[in-house]
């Protein structure tokens, strides 16, 4: 029921595979939900302070940064239907009709690490990541020197160190192309976690 799609995961097929009532399909799907969210204890927590150091000297070797507990980027979920709510406008994001923005930092393991969801497709970047725990508690998230990475939409910070950005019509001088590359080989790992997110659940390419 969750992680599927297609007409033959739809609700009324569902219901007739289970010989189910609506309101009994409703409430199973909420317990599965409940189910599932019960173990982020588990299987969602931020990384020990001897794992964050284990992530770090592998990032290092990979790409001679060093420090790196996280890499840090926003991910669209797309909506099949516009909300039927004055703040449907909202949703409209710059890659689909309608849109969920959500903030996710995975580890160099591709392990996501934390995840903050519910805001519109228009959200920027760095508005999101300013509600994280990241900006309102570092001290919480990350020891001395450890930080994440993201690219240059997020606002740079002691715990956030981003790839540089090139005005229009401008180049990069050699330096700092030479670090963007360098962030971008750990960066890639982000874009291999959201895809296995989103192969895993193929539910969330069309919610």
């Amino acid at each position: 029921m969750i992680g599927t799609e297609g007409a033959r995961a739809n609700g009324p097929k569902q219901r007739n595979t289970f010989m189910i009532e609506k309101g009994s399909f409703t409430v199973f799907c909420c317990h599965v939900t409940d189910a599932i969210l019960s173990l982020q204890g588990e299987f969602y927590t931020w990384s020990a302070a001897e794992e964050q150091k284990k992530h770090s000297r592998i990032a290092c070797e990979d790409c001679g940064l060093p420090h790196v507990v996280g890499i840090a980027n926003e991910t669209l979920f797309p909506l099949t239907f516009e909300p039927e709510s004055i703040d449907a406008p909202d949703c409209s994001g710059r890659k689909h009709g309608c849109s969920l923005t959500t903030m996710i930092v995975c580890d160099h393991n591709k392990k996501i690490r934390y995840c903050l969801a519910g805001f519109p497709g228009c959200a920027h970047d760095n508005r999101v990541y300013n509600a994280t725990g990241f900006v309102k508690h570092p001290n919480d998230c990350f020891a001395e020197m450890e930080y994440t990475i993201g690219d240059s939409a997020f606002q740079k910070s002691p715990f956030m160190v981003l790839s540089f950005q090139k005005g229009k019509g401008e180049m990069l001088v050699e330096d700092n192309e030479k670090f963007n590359t360098k962030l971008a080989i750990v960066r890639i790992h982000y874009e291999h976690c959201i895809g296995i997110l989103k192969g895993c659940f193929p539910w969330l390419r069309s919610i």
